[in-house]
């Protein structure tokens, strides 16, 4: 395991005791709540709608943020008016379909898993 060198002992006694956990669970993302007889379907939802949930969290005030820092950018923009409804439509579309596919990815492989192969590895 790589150590930054900028740590304290204390700190790097942490992160090394942190080592077989780590390669163990991951990056310590704990897994969501999944029944043994849950359907495929089922667990892709959950997955999605969790991480969709997320984003709608993030993309809301940023859009908001952008629409009013906007008109701070006037100078630098050329060509594009600073509340472009194209851009301001566009591009939360645009982030929504990315996270999108990378809720959508990770659910199919998690709603493919055997449960009790899953089980037995912890």
């Amino acid at each position: 395991m790589l150590v930054p060198r900028g740590l304290t002992r204390r700190e790097r006694a942490a992160l090394s005791s942190l080592r077989p956990r780590l390669e163990t669970e991951g990056f310590l993302c704990s897994p969501p709540p999944l029944a043994l007889g849950a359907e495929t379907g089922r667990v892709q939802r959950l997955i999605i709608r969790q991480g969709m949930v997320l984003t709608v969290i993030a993309v809301v005030p940023g859009l908001a943020a952008a629409w009013m820092v906007a008109k701070l950018f006037t100078s630098v923009l050329y060509g594009v008016a600073p509340h472009d409804l194209a851009i301001f439509t566009l591009v939360p579309l645009f982030l929504i379909a990315v996270a999108l596919l990378a809720c959508w990815i990770p659910s199919r492989r998690a709603a493919s898993a055997e449960p009790l192969i899953a089980l037995r590895h912890e």
